[in-house]
């Protein structure tokens, strides 16, 4: 799992959680810890999806404000103070779907994470 801190890109600071967003277990649905969002001024909450799999994948959910939980689409729009869950369901054994999150205010990938089945 990796976890990316804050950055700015011209002087524009991106969203950003307030821990590791990555998980691990042994059966088929993997959730994550929640994560309180960090939307600064200025910046639209709105964060890109890239989900790579390494094998044949699985369904990445999500859950905003501790509602239920929904399939990821292609963006997530946050605000500040928002709490957020992943997690993925339907995992083949041993493996995972790496997730990179980018936002699209600042154009840049504020976090790469992984949610497994070992």
């Amino acid at each position: 799992m990796h976890f990316a801190a804050t950055a700015c890109v011209a002087g524009r600071p991106n969203v950003s959680f307030s821990g590791a967003l990555g998980a691990s277990g042994a059966t088929s649905t993997v959730t994550g810890t929640t994560r309180t969002v960090t939307v600064p001024a200025g910046n639209s909450g709105v964060v890109g999806v890239n989900q790579e799999f390494s094998v044949v994948g699985g369904t990445l959910e999500h859950s905003l404000n501790g509602g239920g939980f929904v399939t990821t689409g292609a963006t997530i729009t946050f605000a500040n103070g928002d709490t957020v869950q992943f997690r993925v369901t339907f995992l083949p054994s041993a493996d995972g779907n790496i997730i990179t999150l980018r936002d699209q205010t600042v154009s840049r990938d504020i976090v790469t994470f992984t949610i497994g089945r070992t």
